[in-house]
């Protein structure tokens, strides 16, 4: 089996699977990156699965990994929810047990990331810790800024797994817009992907 993928974590490349001994191929990731890869690889998907492609949009997220200047001021789970402004989450790692020294992660709301994604990233990290100091109750310096452009499904597609069948080897597409938009989601739909390719082979080659 071989496993290539994106360069970055959350870079919005599909991951690809082959196993050439089984004649078998998954793609998991945002669903607009695997439509590419399925024209360069010169996949024509079937009636179904294409029109199940055609309706998959997503919302972008920037986001900020900063380090606080002192203690945060954030409620007692370390992280909050907002809405109607230009942030949509606040989370202290420190807080909540997930690293040893003071660290933040702000993400944007979808209509501040669509209309700033283009922007410098000094704009973007001093107009987000702007934002974010209200809550954090200090500044925060950002270390990295990462534009997220495939970051929330905005169509879900239904939690049926997608199989097609490509010179009559099985090839599915999992994803989180397959499963309700959420990490938890993409996990169930690769693994419940990996179940109907185990039954299309069994029916191919029983």
């Amino acid at each position: 089996m071989s496993l290539t993928r994106g360069d970055a974590v959350g870079s919005g490349q599909p991951a690809i699977a082959e196993g050439p001994a089984y004649g078998v191929e998954s793609a998991s990731g945002p669903t607009s990156p695997c439509k590419a890869f399925a024209r360069i690889a010169g996949c024509k998907a079937g009636a179904e699965v294409a029109d199940r492609l055609a309706a998959a949009t997503y919302d972008p997220c920037l986001t900020a990994l900063a380090i606080p200047a002192g203690p945060t001021e954030l409620p007692p789970r370390g992280a909050v929810r907002l809405d109607g402004g230009p942030l949509a989450w606040i989370s202290d790692h420190q807080h909540s047990g997930a690293s040893a020294t003071p660290a933040v992660t702000v993400h944007a709301a979808a209509d501040y990331s669509r209309d700033r994604f283009s922007g410098t990233q000094e704009t973007i990290a001093r107009e987000l810790m702007a934002s974010a100091r209200h809550h954090l109750g200090t500044d925060a310096e950002v270390v990295h800024l990462h534009r997220w452009r495939f970051a929330a499904p905005t169509a879900v597609l239904g939690d049926e797994p997608m199989i097609d069948h490509v010179d009559g080897a099985p090839i599915a597409l999992a994803g989180d817009a397959l499963q309700g938009g959420r990490v938890e989601g993409a996990a169930l739909s690769g693994l419940e992907s990996a179940a109907a390719l185990l039954t299309a082979l069994a029916a191919r080659d029983g």
